[in-house]
Parts: structure tokens; C-alpha cells; sequence
């Protein structure tokens, strides 16, 4: 979930689709514990997509990032990622080790492999599988290890795309042997990479104006997903192609003004959701049954408490040591 850079022009679409990822995330979620059922699933159970659009946003501003910095050092943009994403995330865990251990020690499951809390501390959740949810996406962390390989990756790998070719061809041969490795060994990071490297094929796309081929062609994929069954391949090309048509015109978009400031919390706030709504859900509703026994309750808590959660967390915990590891670090690097 990379952010855009501090003091960048802002592209509405961007924003928009960002916030219109983050509720997504968030309505998957919210359906479960409602356990609703029929077309309601159905349509709840569409949030998990919202991912994918993450992922799509955050390869399309890394290729941005590279191509109108070429310049920029290793140190600096592994610090910039580091900060931005693992300060938050270390939060959570550790609220996790805490609470579990202190609270809920008995309903802790052994670990196959005997690495226990070593696989979020050194984010191999998204590289070893596990045969319980707990050891594999706890808090609903499991993108975490993915988005940082790939920003781990990414400066070797950006810096010799140069143009739309390069980055199909770059997309292609990833979703190839990714899928190849599937079959012997199938975790988050192998089913998931491609789609990052999906986001900086439209970011040249774009780039290279080639913005209405682009569209058809990531249609025609779409399409012929639809027709071979593959769901999450159609969806990600239908969000490929609204990155890809929507992104050139955010620049000169203007929305109404309240609604504009909503976007705009939660396009800054989207990162924090992402990760404190797994508080509430995995760490209050699912511990208390009193609470998820009632749909209204579910509900309130769900809403409200994201909303509390994340500004509590987002402006007192999260901004805060994300500006002094800035002021720290940033500016020595």
C-alpha cells in the first residue's frame, strides 16, 4: 500500500480507488462475522478483491516511483518502505503476542514447524503454510509479507523496465513460473506477486499513452477469464482496466467538497484499516460471543470500533513513529 509521495500532486482516481479498496477489504470481513448468506455472500464475499486493487495500486506508484526517480538510492527507498509499512505492523503483532499470551493462552494452537511467533516477526506467514488460520493470518496480516518482497525486489527489478514490453513480458514470465511453482509448493507470495507486476504494466501503459489498446486488451483477458471460470483473474483486470482509464484523468478530477474529504481520510487512513479492522474483528468480535452472537452488535462494533480504533491508533501511534523514524533515518539516508 504505497503511498503517494509527500508533496506530489494528488490524483483523485488514485484516492478514490484506494478508499473504494480499503471498504472492500473491510465489507468481506464484516460479512463473515454477520454470517450472512445467498446473493448477500455473494456480494460481501466480493471484498476479498479489494486486495488485488491493492496490490494493482501499489506496483502502478512503485513503477511511478522508479521512473520519475531513477536516481533514488537502495537505502533510501527501503527506509521510505520499511517506514511506511512495518512500524504499524509490528504494533499489531505485538498487540497479538500480548493479548494471546496474557488472555487467551490455552487457545493457541502448536505450530507445525516449531517457528511459532518467529513467522510474523520475520513476516514468513506469506512463505510457510500452516494448517491453522492462526499461524498463517492472524489479525488478517497475510498480504503483509507479499507487499514487502515485492517492495524488497522492486529496485532491481523496476529499474530495467523501461516501457510497456518489458513489463508485460516481466508480468508474463512471473505468472508463468508462479504458477508452475504453485504446484509443487503454493503459498501467498507465489499466488499473489504477479498482480503487484500487473500494476506497473498499466503504470506504462499509461506512461506510454497507449491508454484505450491497454483497456481492450485487459477486457479481452477479463473476458476470457469470465468464460474459463477464472474469478479472480476477471476481476483483476476489470480493476487493471479502471486503474488504467480512471488514473489519467485524476489529475483534473474534482469531487464535491465533503466528499473530497472524506476520500481524503481514507485514502490516508486506508493502510491503518487495513490492519486495525483485523483488531476488531479477529481480537474482539470473534473473542467475545456475546458480541458475535448479535448482528446489531456486530455491526456497531465493527463500524464504530474500526473507526475509533484507527483514528486512536493512526494518530497517536502509527503518524507519530512514522515521523520520528522519518526525521531519524530519512534524512541520513
Amino acid at each position: 500500500m504505497q503511498k503517494a509521495q509527500l508533496g506530489a500532486p494528488r490524483n483523485v482516481s488514485l484516492q478514490l480507488l484506494r478508499a473504494a479498496a480499503c471498504i472492500l477489504v473491510f465489507i468481506v470481513h464484516f460479512g463473515q462475522r454477520l454470517k450472512v448468506d445467498g446473493l448477500l455472500l455473494e456480494a460481501t464475499s466480493f471484498g476479498a478483491y479489494g486486495v488485488q486493487l491493492f496490490f494493482l495500486i501499489s506496483g502502478f506508484l512503485a513503477a511511478k516511483t522508479f521512473s520519475e526517480h531513477p536516481d533514488i538510492s537502495l537505502k533510501e527507498y527501503y527506509v521510505k518502505r520499511a517506514i511506511a509499512i512495518l512500524p504499524l505492523y509490528y504494533l499489531i503483532m505485538l498487540y497479538y503476542f500480548v493479548s494471546m499470551n496474557v488472555f487467551y493462552h490455552d487457545s493457541i494452537p502448536a505450530d507445525e514447524l516449531g517457528l511459532g511467533w518467529l513467522r510474523y516477526l520475520f513476516l514468513l506467514n506469506g512463505f510457510l503454510t500452516s494448517e491453522t488460520n492462526f499461524w498463517g493470518n492472524l489479525g488478517i496480516t497475510w498480504s503483509i509479507p507479499v507487499f514487502a518482497v515485492f517492495y524488497l525486489i522492486a529496485p532491481f527489478v523496476l529499474k530495467r523496465i523501461k516501457g510497456i514490453w518489458s513489463a508485460l513480458f516481466t508480468w508474463v514470465g512471473l505468472f508463468g513460473i508462479t504458477a508452475i511453482l504453485r504446484r509443487f509448493y503454493d503459498c501467498d507470495l507465489t499466488a499473489k506477486l504477479h498482480y503487484l507486476f500487473l500494476g506497473v504494466l498499466v503504470y506504462f501503459c499509461i506512461q506510454k499513452k497507449a491508454v484505450p489498446l491497454a483497456a481492450a486488451a485487459f477486457q479481452v483477458v477479463m473476458i476470457g477469464a469470465v468464460i474459463l471460470g477464472a474469478k479472480a483473474i476477471a476481476y483483476t483486470f476489470a480493476f487493471a482496466t479502471m486503474l488504467t482509464v480512471l488514473i489519467p484523468i485524476g489529475d483534473t478530477l474534482t469531487l464535491p467538497t465533503p466528499l473530497q474529504k472524506l476520500v481524503n481520510v481514507l485514502d490516508k487512513y486506508s493502510y491503518t484499516i487495513y490492519l486495525v479492522h483485523g483488531v476488531v474483528f479477529c481480537g474482539i468480535i470473534d473473542r467475545v460471543p456475546a458480541i458475535n452472537s448479535s448482528r446489531i452488535l456486530v455491526t456497531v462494533v465493527a463500524v464504530f470500533g474500526t473507526i475509533v480504533l484507527t483514528w486512536l491508533v493512526g494518530k497517536y501511534l502509527e503518524k507519530p513513529l512514522q515521523k520520528w523514524l522519518t526525521k531519524k533515518f530519512v534524512k541520513r539516508s
